[in-house]
């Protein structure tokens, strides 16, 4: 029942981001699809250095409203992260099966996030997806706000 729920919940999440950001969705595959090393770095980076980061934050008073918001987005991210990798799954294989164009977009979706959630209830395997998701998700999310930042849509090396 538990599975169902988060099934569920992750499709109205997705559909109302589509419906407030309609270039959200595409933005992210894209950057997924482009670099998806780069994602999985900055990802890693993320998952490990921001809780670190939020906890130094709350050391001064100053601090403390930003900790506070760097957490919740933080704890956004992490639940959002299976919906953002499950649509760039789907958009994958619509793209590798030729269904752009002949088929809503929600049903590569659903393909992609049923495929995710599956694959991440295996026992051990699964937590190993689960850690790629989120690092994937945190990656792809850090990238396309640092390309959109610099104005560029093309890989950008960040060394």
């Amino acid at each position: 029942m538990g599975a169902l729920a988060w099934f569920a919940a992750g499709i109205l999440v997705w559909g109302v981001l589509t419906l407030i950001f309609p270039g959200i969705w595409s933005r992210l595959s894209q950057t997924l699809r482009q670099s998806p090393g780069q994602s999985l770095g900055w990802g890693l980076v993320l998952l490990l250095l921001t809780p670190l980061a939020a906890l130094l934050l709350l050391i001064t008073v100053i601090g403390i409203p930003l900790s506070l918001t760097l957490l919740t987005a933080y704890a956004v991210l992490l639940y959002a992260a299976k919906i953002i990798v499950g649509d760039a799954i789907g958009r994958l294989l619509a793209a590798r099966f030729g269904w752009e164009g002949r088929v809503n977009v929600i049903l590569p979706f659903l393909l992609g996030f049923a495929l995710l959630l599956l694959l991440g209830s295996i026992p051990i395997v699964g937590m190993i997806i689960s850690i790629a998701t989120v690092c994937l998700a945190l990656g792809a999310v850090f990238l396309a706000i640092y390309r959109w930042r610099q104005g560029s849509t093309v890989p950008v090396r960040l060394e």
